[in-house]
């Protein structure tokens, strides 16, 4: 069926298929996701996920200026830090708004 459709494209086309698009997978650096415990996460903002957002966006928002200008070659994700960080205790748990 695959065949038939490709051929009957050629067909229409009134050339030779377009050449399969290569795509150059890049290493993890700094994967830190599996050290997350979102469970615990949402415990600690008091038990509401959506405050667990808004205090993890706030942080990630100052994260993100505070690096911006930084001219680290790694790149750390803000999320993740900042997720980390409520994890380990070092973040305020007070939501803004």
């Amino acid at each position: 069926m695959l065949e038939a459709h490709l051929a009957h494209n050629q067909e229409y086309a009134g050339s030779s298929p377009a050449p399969a698009t290569t795509y150059r997978i890049l290493p993890m650096k700094n994967s830190r996701g599996p050290n997350i415990d979102t469970q615990k996460c949402v415990e600690i903002a008091g038990g509401n996920k959506y405050d667990l957002v808004l205090i993890i966006a706030d942080r990630a928002r100052e994260l993100a200026k505070k690096n911006k200008d930084n001219e680290q070659h790694e790149y750390n994700n803000p999320i993740v830090t900042a997720l980390l960080e409520l994890q380990s205790g070092q973040l305020d748990k007070t939501p803004i708004g």
